[in-house]
């Protein structure tokens, strides 16, 4: 029996061939992926754009938290020249250890929300949804003193919003089923 793939010739009744192991009957053929699987898989091996956009900014979130911890860190009260605020110096410190372990495990959480994102992760998509709201809503309000880096984020959350929710990105993370 020939080989259709490279010709060689192999023992009648083989199922694939000795050379380059390709099936050789119909029935080996069909134990491969279907031509439905095959074309899904072309579909979500092309990363859609919003996804390393929000891997980026997610990632920014993570460094100004770690910004955060050290800046809570770095913070601390020293006690007055007259030596009368021990507490408030002790009290000061406590609190920014506290706070500054609140930052870091915000920061582990995005840091995990980076990973599900750059790695298709189902989770990620709806997590994702999430992150913008938060960051939409934590930008400072630009008609009230916000500054224009609270308007840009403002502005960039809500046309990320739209870029993370279109069809091919949903897609990707699994959250369309297509039929065609």
């Amino acid at each position: 029996m020939r080989c259709s793939h490279c010709g060689a010739e192999n023992r009648e009744g083989a199922a694939i061939c000795s050379t380059c192991t390709m099936p050789l009957t119909a029935y080996e053929a069909s134990l491969g992926p279907s031509a439905e699987t095959r074309k899904k898989a072309e579909r979500l091996s092309n990363r859609p754009a919003a996804v390393p956009v929000m891997g980026a900014l997610q990632f920014l979130a993570v460094v100004r938290m770690l910004w955060l911890v050290a800046e809570n860190l770095s913070d601390t009260q020293i006690p007055s020249q007259h030596l009368t605020n021990y507490m408030g110096a002790a009290l000061g410190s406590v609190m920014a250890i506290i706070i500054a372990v609140v930052w870091l495990a915000v920061a582990v959480v995005f840091g995990t929300l980076v990973y599900g994102t750059f790695t298709q992760r189902r989770w990620a998509w709806p997590l994702g949804i999430v992150f913008l709201i938060l960051m939409v809503i934590a930008a400072p309000n630009p008609l009230i003193g916000g500054g224009f880096l609270g308007f840009i984020k403002l502005i960039a959350g809500i046309a990320m919003g739209g870029i993370w929710i279109a069809p091919s990105t949903k897609d990707w993370f699994g959250w369309l089923t297509h039929t065609s």
